[in-house]
């Protein structure tokens, strides 16, 4: 009898042992994310981490650099896609990088505030995806929503300081709101955005990179008060008519090239510099250059166009100086000469 409870000790210690190594090696999903973890269900592992599935079939894990929950991939069918703002009661903080690259079935995406991060290239490549909201709570957003053909409509909240080389290529979008938080424009942030009709302007910009370039359905292009240097924004805007500049340029080093239809436009007074910006403005005819400015080949290819550059005001002002001094000291000998003492004989 007491060799039998022996062999059924043993018997247990062995089942529990074996137990032990199956979870360790990860079979289950439990790894040192089980710390953390009560009620997941595991769903696969990928690159060293354990990928869990919600009950509304999001795939997540804990990356360890942002605390809380990291949304890496979708199992479900629903088109119109809620990201989460928590999964079991822990807080969805950040968006893997290519999440739900190249997906061809979301139609609507919207991101709750407690996202803080979204990786590089997480939507990029969405076919059908129309339209995205999202909160402030991300502030940089680089390289997402890329070659999206049929995203419609962004519109940028409040806490969003940056845009980085994102939403490129997408052929529908038709207009742009920024907050007046967005600091940053990296280039190829709308490039080849062809159907961009409507820019609502953040007022905390102070440079303009390669930006829009290729947004063919602009008739008008107005740059927003604050801008300082302009550099390769609109090349080959082809619809564009007419050109608003604040007064705040100083630099325009190039953003205008192969703007066809380009007629009406003013440089503001202040103007500094224009280098290779303008070429190819077929149809300029006439443009009065502020006094001062340096051309570096501002206009070139451009074969009906007439250009007329006043005179430094400031020579100006010293020509007057000089001639106003001089004409004082002529006065001041002829004086001298006239009331010279009349000596006596």
């Amino acid at each position: 009898m007491a060799l039998k409870n022996l062999k059924k000790t043993q018997k247990i210690m062995t089942c529990a042992a074996v137990a032990a190594l199956f979870f360790a090696s990860g079979a289950s999903g439990v790894s040192a994310d089980s710390q953390y973890v009560n009620d997941d269900k595991f769903y696969s592992r990928v690159d060293g981490k354990n990928v869990y599935i919600s009950s509304d079939n999001f795939l997540y894990n804990f990356s360890g650099e942002i605390p809380g929950v990291t949304i890496c991939g979708y199992d479900g069918k629903k088109t119109d896609l809620v990201i989460p703002e928590e999964i079991n009661g822990r807080a969805v903080s950040a968006i893997d990088e290519g999440t739900l690259k190249d997906n061809d079935k979301i139609t609507s995406l919207t991101l709750p505030t407690s996202v803080v991060s979204i990786g590089e290239g997480s939507f990029n490549g969405c076919d059908k995806l129309e339209s995205v909201t999202f909160s402030g709570g991300v502030s940089v957003f680089t390289d997402v929503f890329c070659d999206c053909p049929r995203l419609k409509n962004v519109t940028f909240p409040y806490g969003v300081s940056e845009v980085n080389n994102s939403f490129r290529n997408c052929a529908a979008l038709g207009s742009v709101k920024f907050s007046r938080s967005v600091r940053s424009l990296g280039d190829g942030s709308f490039s080849g955005c062809s159907s961009i009709e409507k820019i609502e302007w953040s007022t905390g910009l102070s440079y303009l990179g390669d930006v829009f370039d290729g947004c063919k359905m602009l008739t008008k292009i107005h740059i927003p008060k604050g801008i300082v240097t302009i550099d390769g924004a609109f090349d080959d805007c082809t619809f564009a008519e007419v050109l608003e500049l604040p007064d705040s340029v100083l630099y325009i080093n190039s953003g205008f090239n192969g703007c066809t239809a380009l007629r009406t436009m003013e440089l503001p007074n202040g103007l500094v510099y224009i280098g290779d910006a303008f070429s190819g403005c077929t149809s300029l005819e006439n443009i009065e250059v502020p006094p001062g400015a340096e051309l570096d080949g501002a206009f070139s290819d451009c074969p009906n166009l007439m250009i007329a550059q006043n005179p430094n005001p400031r020579n100006f002002v010293v020509i007057t100086i000089f001639t106003g001094l001089l004409l004082c000291c002529v006065g001041y000998a002829v004086y001298k000469i006239l009331n010279r003492p009349v000596e006596k004989r």
